[in-house]
């Protein structure tokens, strides 16, 4: 961006920018000037570590979503969305972007591994997420579609297991698929339809198609991948869909999909497994 054009997007910024933009803007800035605490009498537990993680890397964080551009009159800096972002915001999984970045990144490469760089980028943007939704969860909730989110998680899963059952990775997963995935679907908020675009995906069916293939090539039986397709399968609540069918398509004999799953049961995803999974 010449310096022209930065000059004028920082006068124009302000009154461009639709609300749902300022908002996250604004939450950076929350999570920057709010100041770390490394008392070593407090004891914290997991998800106040998380947050405290996240508030230590938010600058690498930020660098995910922002980037600066300067006044060439008063030479101040300030924040705006990068290139690719906000263009799309109407799949309302913003937060998750840089995972679809990662998986364009490692499909257009020769080698299909992904690698160091592609590892941490994916563990930030977790990082963020879990950390944003424990601290704020009604704004999270408010600026997140849960089915372009579910989407977009999942997508962790097709990039390969060097990603997935990375521990740092799988335990944010976990966490945001237990305390937000599930409760949704548990509110009947998880509607997808087969044919229906979704997350800048031309169609759901053939992405679902591609999860399922690579849960049977590379899964290792990931406790965090079997959630995510268990629940596309059973708590899916769109009136269009015929749930039975969608099971049949998971318990097929042709397919090598329930042979590898291992759930263990806990406070989180026990209703969701017994009252649905094993129902069917």
């Amino acid at each position: 961006m010449d310096p022209v054009q930065q000059d004028l997007a920082f006068k124009s910024m302000r009154n461009i920018l639709p609300r749902k933009e300022q908002q996250i803007l604004k939450i950076f800035d929350q999570f920057s000037n709010t100041r770390i605490t490394t008392d070593p009498q407090i004891n914290e537990n997991r998800e106040q570590q998380i947050v405290r993680m996240c508030r230590e890397r938010l600058e690498e964080i930020r660098s995910l979503y922002l980037e600066q551009i300067e006044d060439t009159t008063t030479g101040r800096r300030t924040w705006i969305f990068a290139k690719g972002i906000v263009d799309i915001f109407v799949n309302e999984a913003w937060i998750l972007i840089p995972i679809r970045k990662v998986l364009d990144a490692v499909n257009q490469r020769s080698s299909t591994t992904p690698t160091s760089d592609d590892i941490e980028i994916i563990y930030l943007c977790l990082l963020w997420t879990v950390a944003l939704f424990l601290e704020k969860p009604s704004l999270f909730k408010a600026l997140t579609s849960v089915n372009a989110f579910c989407v977009r998680l999942a997508e962790v899963f097709l990039i390969g297991p060097e990603i997935f059952c990375n521990e740092s990775i799988n335990e944010l997963i976990g966490i945001i698929t237990n305390k937000f995935l599930i409760e949704s679907a548990n509110k009947k908020m998880l509607k997808f339809q087969l044919e229906d675009t979704i997350a800048g995906l031309d169609a759901f069916m053939p992405f679902f198609a591609d999860l399922l293939k690579c849960f049977e090539e590379f899964s290792n039986g990931n406790e965090n991948f079997c959630l995510i397709i268990l629940l596309i399968i059973y708590l899916n609540n769109s009136p269009k869909i015929n749930k039975l069918r969608m099971a049949q398509i998971l318990w097929s004999l042709q397919r090598n999909v329930v042979r590898q799953m291992n759930i263990l049961i806990n406070d989180n995803n026990e209703k969701f497994v017994v009252n649905y999974f094993f129902y069917f």
